[in-house]
């Protein structure tokens, strides 16, 4: 319950901090709809059943990955937990960045109002979708993080006394909201070119990328994740960043100043989202 009441503050936080793209929001074509209801699966989310016992997981890929990543003493594994919450900031900063800030740009290279808002959107659903796609996951599938212990041993499963976070190792949140944010500022600068956008240039796609898998990597380092947690929060957190949110949020924009109008053709999903009333 502590953690659900957490994800709903985070949840308003993360709404605040959109609300100057989405107060900007002219009609009812907007996607409201659609990140409201994304953002509240991601709280509803934490209210799936938690397995209580831990998923036996074992294979010879992931054992000799940890024999191979992981910090040979504590300290240099709560040094990596450290530096992957740092990596993570970092990459998140490059897609929140261009949301929330993309409005004082310089008049003369600015998105227009309508591009700005399919920025700011697109970037709150990815984070939903990823969310809830994470955590629901989380839950269902109990795997035992690499580090959790049973009885003052190593084990592969864990007894219904065991705290359930260590066994919610499937896959990695660090490293699935990393790839989201990777996701959004790939997808971003392959739709807008120029610097209408306060982060944008070639440099953008890689370092991110970058970022996530350094990530990722720490994730493995501090014992916390097997290398296919990290392998499937990859591939969950770039695919919403890339491909879904803008296929829910609808048309991608053109370029600063012009003229196309993003919401002229929502997703079919996206439609019936926006009809949802909370």
């Amino acid at each position: 319950m502590k953690k659900a009441k957490g994800d709903v503050w985070l949840t308003l936080v993360v709404s605040l901090a959109f609300f100057p793209t989405f107060a900007s929001a002219s009609s009812w074509e907007r996607p409201w709809g659609a990140t409201s209801a994304l953002l509240g699966l991601g709280v509803a989310s934490h209210f799936v059943p938690q397995q209580n016992e831990g998923s036996a997981w074992k294979n010879p890929i992931d054992t000799a990955a940890r024999s191979a990543l992981r910090g040979s003493e504590d300290e240099s594994r709560i040094e990596s937990e450290v530096y992957s919450d740092v990596s993570l900031t970092l990459a998140l900063t490059v897609p929140l960045s261009n949301a929330l800030l993309s409005s004082y740009q310089p008049e003369e290279t600015r998105l227009s109002r309508s591009d700005r808002e399919w920025v700011g959107f697109t970037t709150a659903q990815a984070l939903g979708v990823n969310w809830i796609i994470t955590e629901t996951l989380k839950r269902v599938t109990a795997r035992v993080r690499p580090r959790a212990s049973c009885g003052g041993g190593e084990s592969w499963s864990c007894s219904p006394g065991n705290p359930a976070e260590s066994v919610r190792s499937f896959p990695s949140g660090h490293t699935s909201f990393a790839f989201t944010a990777a996701g959004l500022a790939c997808m971003q600068a392959a739709t807008i070119s120029g610097n209408e956008l306060p982060l944008s240039g070639a440099w953008v796609c890689p370092t991110t990328l970058g970022l996530a898998a350094v990530t990722a990597f720490f994730r493995m380092r501090a014992d916390a994740h097997w290398l296919t947690d990290t392998l499937a929060g990859a591939a969950i957190g770039f695919l919403s960043g890339y491909s879904i949110a803008p296929a829910l949020t609808g048309n991608r924009p053109s370029v600063a100043g012009g003229t196309n109008s993003v919401y002229a053709a929502q997703a079919p999903s996206a439609l019936f989202l926006t009809e949802i009333s909370f």
